[in-house]
């Protein structure tokens, strides 16, 4: 019987592969353009999204962050440690050791009101590691974690977990990479650390609090589909390839510009879906549809107010966001 349960695990791996898609997202097609999976991905987490407040996640994060080989314990992100749940810095803590508190792993301060109580970017954290880092971008390192030249190196076992929670941000929030990195940082880190047993716990247990998913622990693959890259796992078994496309490589002039000047985008190498202006809020202000590629650049005339903006150019699997200053 073992043999022929094997037999039949070769002849039909591909369909039992893709059979552990979660039945969450059963009704997007996973074949359409990625700008349309990003879409309707979005609208999914948004539409099945029930917020917590902050001052409520203090039990839910002792629940989702549990280590399961001591079940009154915590890990903590960043330095790996079993603490116990009942060691928080406030939270109601009167008589304990005061040691850990709520990280965002997206920055408080950086982020939309909503997102502030949103447990798939809220990890256990030790106190005294939650301060260092502070709001510093995430970095490249290797080994522990710690801070790298100005910014903030999760480590070696977190790096992976760190990426998966920035892309859900972006995704569910319209949250720009470069508050807190670059895209081609996230993407790499989510190749090079694979989705752990700890952070699929996480994701169940999330979807129990607040009634969304991460889909990128689900499926790190989507990570490539929608934004280029390397190759990421593929845990569904994916019903079309995807060539690796980067916008990294794109640059922009002049900066500053006027009101109602024009900016350039160099070094286009693919076809532009929409270009995308947010004010410094995250508020999305202009967009541009289908904008021409000629010579690889993208010229796109601007009519907005004096100040400092994000703007994005979304390709069907890649993305890049820059900095403009409009006097």
């Amino acid at each position: 019987m073992k043999s022929l349960l094997v037999v039949f695990g070769i002849l039909f791996g591909s369909i039992l592969f893709f059979g552990q898609m979660p039945a969450y997202y059963q009704g997007i097609d996973f074949s359409q353009p990625a700008a349309s999976v990003e879409s309707e991905l979005k609208t999914l987490i948004t539409n099945t999204h029930n917020p917590l407040t902050y001052s409520n996640t203090y039990p839910w994060v002792k629940l989702i962050d549990q280590d399961e080989n001591n079940t009154n314990n915590v890990i903590l992100v960043y330095n790996g440690q079993s603490e116990p749940k009942v060691n928080t810095i406030g939270g109601g803590n009167t008589t304990n050791p005061e040691v850990w508190n709520r990280e965002h792993i997206y920055p408080q301060s950086l982020i939309s009101t909503t997102a502030t109580g949103d447990l798939h970017h809220l990890r256990a954290c030790d106190g005294d590691i939650n301060n260092n880092r502070g709001n510093l971008p995430f970095v490249s390192g290797s080994g522990s974690y710690g801070t790298v030249s100005g910014g903030w190196y999760p480590g070696d076992e977190w790096k992976g977990d760190v990426a998966r929670m920035i892309m859900y941000v972006h995704l569910r929030y319209d949250e720009p990479w470069t508050d807190v990195g670059t895209m081609s940082l996230f993407l790499q880190w989510n190749v090079d650390d694979p989705v752990s047993d700890f952070e699929r716990q996480r994701n169940n247990t999330i979807q129990g609090a607040q009634g969304n998913r991460n889909p990128f622990i689900d499926q790190p693959y989507l990570a490539t589909y929608l934004y280029g890259g390397p190759i990421a796992e593929d845990t569904w078994g994916w019903p079309n390839e995807v060539d690796e496309i980067s916008l990294e490589d794109v640059s922009m002039y002049p900066n500053p510009i006027n009101t109602t000047g024009s900016v350039t985008f160099s070094g286009v190498t693919t076809p532009i879906n929409e270009v995308i202006f947010y004010d410094l809020s995250g508020k999305q202000i202009y967009t541009v549809r289908q904008p021409k590629v000629e010579n690889q650049q993208v010229e796109i005339s601007t009519s907005v107010s004096s100040g400092v903006y994000f703007v994005k150019l979304v390709a069907d699997h890649a993305e890049v966001t820059k900095k403009l200053v409009v006097n």
